[in-house]
């Protein structure tokens, strides 16, 4: 059966407390986000342009004050990225109407996990699925050639093996 492996993905994460800053990082799937990490929201979206950046957590609390610059910023970009806003509290969604999600954190794994599922982009469950398209159809394939074979044939012995290689076999 063939397998691939996707390509990793940037992901932004701002946050101004840098303990939290580092249980983010540790946090995330490293084997599908290569972090982009700060502790402040001014000027980075201008740095990220271009770079195809599709996802980005955000906390309530940058160094720097600019958390509502930084999300209207980030929503300027083309591609225009999913944003996960996280706080203490679970930020407000009527002040930072741009976010995508609002959770608080720290929060339990598996609820950050689903989290970012929800901000991935969409292009990435299609590749997920075209993968399982390519293994049904695989599997189909060898099915198809088993209605030609007996028992003995599927099982790869031959027809006056003795008891003890049949048993071995099944």
């Amino acid at each position: 059966l063939q397998t691939g492996t996707l390509p990793m993905r940037e992901i932004l994460i701002a946050c101004g407390d840098v303990n939290l800053l580092k249980q983010l990082l540790q946090e995330i799937p490293a084997q599908t986000y290569k972090p982009i990490a700060t502790k402040r929201g001014a000027n980075i979206a201008q740095k990220l342009a271009n770079r195809g950046l599709v996802e980005a957590i955000v906390h309530e609390a940058l160094e720097d004050g600019t958390t509502s610059a930084l999300i209207q910023e980030l929503k300027q970009l083309q591609p225009t990225p999913k944003i996960l806003l996280i706080g203490a509290k679970k930020p407000d969604a009527r002040t930072y109407p741009q976010a995508d999600i609002t959770l608080h954190y720290p929060c339990p794994g598996p609820v950050l996990r689903n989290a970012l599922r929800q901000i991935a982009p969409p292009e990435q469950d299609e590749a997920n699925l075209e993968s399982w398209r390519l293994f049904y159809r695989e599997l189909k394939d060898r099915n198809a050639t088993l209605d030609g074979l007996d028992y003995y044939q599927i099982m790869l012995i031959p027809r006056d093996a003795p008891h003890h290689v049949l048993v071995k076999a099944f």
